[in-house]
């Protein structure tokens, strides 16, 4: 018989779980993106801003902006923000996707 029990009981350790997340993206955005000698920093699209595309840029770091599929926010993100983006899409915003055909 399998029964489900909490990750943890304990309410320090359920007190500790916010704090180290705030550590956590404090360490991502100042230490560990040099230290690793990350190039691309893959984000999801309610983080993204003109301002946080600006400081990854200064860093060298291109952001990958990660959304659902939805038109409106592809357009945005492409014509707008002017970054790369990642969806569960093949269409490209506001269009049909269109294949080159090769001559062999």
């Amino acid at each position: 018989m399998v029964t489900e029990e909490p990750r943890s009981c304990s309410p320090l350790r359920q007190m500790w779980r916010p704090l180290a997340d705030i550590v956590h993206e404090w360490l991502l955005h100042n230490v560990l993106w040099y230290l690793c000698g990350n190039s691309i920093f893959l984000i999801q699209k309610s983080c993204m801003s003109e301002r946080y595309k600006q400081l990854w840029r200064k860093r060298g770091v291109e952001l990958v902006v990660w959304t659902v599929n939805n038109d409106l926010e592809k357009r945005f993100l492409h014509e707008r923000l002017q970054v790369i983006y990642m969806t569960d899409s093949l269409t490209p915003p506001g269009g049909k996707l269109q294949l080159k055909e090769e001559s062999i």
